[in-house]
């Protein structure tokens, strides 16, 4: 039987040469069959690859794009634009969920997901996108612990203690146009004078589907002798479904005023960056990667005056140029686990007029995992709880500070929800579990 001798199970694979003692003790016998079995692994690793063509995923052929859940036909069209799926194209079932997870990052969606029916034509279908719209006003509360050690300057002695900060915001949006979006909030910070108050417009699809720019105003009000200006512009275009670039602008001013004197502080900052994202969801991600690679530049120019006790008049101004890339990634452990990887790194340059050029180098491991405690019909009803546990590895080098490079290692544990009303978020965080100089 031509090839038998390349079937393991087959009784005339290998020949025989009297009884079973006989085989065992006859050392051509055993080369036979070393050389048989090793014929058969390198006929299998070259099959593999040359031999066997590998199968192609199914491809649907979509007819049209149906978006439900989202109220304004301005947000239907904003929806199917970010998919970035034309109709009368075929994509496979991957191609579709990517198109899905790109239409989750959207700011007023917190939940989406897709399904196929049949078109008007044989091999056809329509797809739906299925979006849970967060509500036009929303809001987001945080409470944050934080436990370190600190060391008495005087007498070296060290002290545990815990640092509570809250904060909430309210906010609000509303469709403007066919591919517009105006948004404000008001956020307030416990035990401090005063709000942040800001104010923006989102335009999508500006520079084609799936692009966005974005321009914002933020105001510190309330504050006595203090003021702050704040304006940003950012924009993004995509490459592919997973890829894009951004751009991000600001300027910043702001001007403290105190019983001996002022100072006033204003800034410009630039960052282009290259984002790759596969997450499957923006808050809550059970798999997928994130990954990034920035250049940014930033001035500050600084005037303070002290007429009490001596009148002193001091400008400067210093320029820092930064590059960053990270990288992060989620294994699936179950349907509601996952297990987290992240790691960063930055270097920073920094001049001033007078001083030595500074350069840092900043970089931190995360290792963590997260589960959703909530069931898929659960959170459909009441929305997501998510339980976070991480440890944060942290490495800070400078060549101005004396004190340096500085090693340490921080635990922070999070507790989320998230609804269509907004987030809520109590974590807390052990800075210095260990540290070394």
């Amino acid at each position: 039987m031509p090839g038998a001798a390349w079937h393991p199970d087959c009784p005339t694979a290998l020949p025989q040469h009297g009884s079973k003692d006989d085989q065992k003790g006859d050392p051509n016998m055993t080369s036979s069959v070393v050389r048989r079995l090793a014929g058969l692994f390198l006929f299998l690793l070259l099959a593999a690859p040359w031999g066997v063509a590998a199968e192609e995923p199914p491809k649907f052929l979509i007819e049209k794009i149906v978006v439900e859940g989202v109220a304004r036909a301005a947000g239907r069209q904003i929806v199917a634009d970010e998919s970035l799926l034309k109709p009368g194209q075929t994509y496979t079932e991957p191609q579709l969920r990517q198109a899905v997870y790109r239409v989750k990052r959207l700011q007023f969606v917190v939940d989406a997901e897709f399904s196929l029916r049949k078109g008007s034509e044989r091999g056809a279908y329509e797809l739906v996108i299925k979006v849970e719209e967060e509500t036009p006003v929303f809001f987001s509360a945080e409470a944050d612990a934080e436990r370190a050690q600190q060391t008495n300057f005087f007498t070296g002695k060290r002290r545990t203690t815990t640092t509570w900060q809250r904060f909430g915001t309210v906010g609000g949006r509303e469709f403007v146009g066919s591919h517009g979006l105006v948004y404000g909030s008001v956020e307030k910070v416990q035990h401090q004078d005063g709000e942040l108050v800001n104010a923006g417009y989102t335009q999508y699809d500006l520079f084609g589907a799936g692009s966005f720019a974005n321009v914002e105003l933020d105001s510190t009000e309330g504050v006595k002798g203090y003021d702050q200006l704040q304006a940003f512009f950012s924009a993004g275009i995509p490459l592919t479904a997973a890829q894009s670039l951004r751009t991000d602008m600001g300027w910043a001013s702001s001007k403290s005023i105190f019983s001996v004197g002022s100072s006033r502080d204003a800034g410009l900052f630039a960052t282009v960056s290259w984002v790759y994202n596969t997450t499957d969801d923006p808050l809550f991600p059970l798999s997928g990667t994130i990954g990034s690679a920035a250049a940014s530049y930033r001035t500050d120019a600084l005037h303070f005056v002290e007429t009490i006790p001596f009148d002193i008049d001091e400008r400067a101004t210093e320029r820092t140029l930064g590059y960053g890339v990270s990288g992060e990634h989620f294994w699936p452990l179950t349907a509601r686990q996952a297990l987290e990887l992240e790691l960063s790194a930055n270097v920073t340059r920094a001049s001033a007029r007078a001083e030595p050029e500074s350069q840092s180098l900043q970089a931190t491991l995360t290792v963590g995992h997260a589960i959703n405690l909530l069931g898929y019909e659960k959170a459909q009803r009441f929305g997501d709880l998510r339980f976070e546990n991480t440890i944060v590895l942290a490495y800070v080098h400078d060549s101005i500070v004396v004190i340096s490079p500085n090693k340490s290692a921080s635990f922070v544990s999070s507790l989320l929800y998230r609804s269509r009303w907004g987030v809520l978020r109590l974590s807390f965080a052990y800075d210095g579990l260990w540290w070394n100089h």
